[in-house]
């Protein structure tokens, strides 16, 4: 067990945790647009064009 588990975060340490949480969720958002454009293109490509 650690220190930080036995005592409240500061607001610094809550501040760094929350920071890197928007981080991870910022970059699971960017991959998950990715991958629905990357879908798109194969179903695009697959049809054969837009028509």
């Amino acid at each position: 067990m650690t220190d930080h588990e036995d005592r409240p975060l500061t607001r610094e340490e809550s501040q760094r945790v929350r920071a890197g949480q928007q981080s991870r969720a910022n970059i699971l958002a960017v991959l998950l647009v990715a991958l629905a454009v990357l879908f798109f293109a194969i179903t695009v490509v697959k049809v054969g064009g837009w028509l």
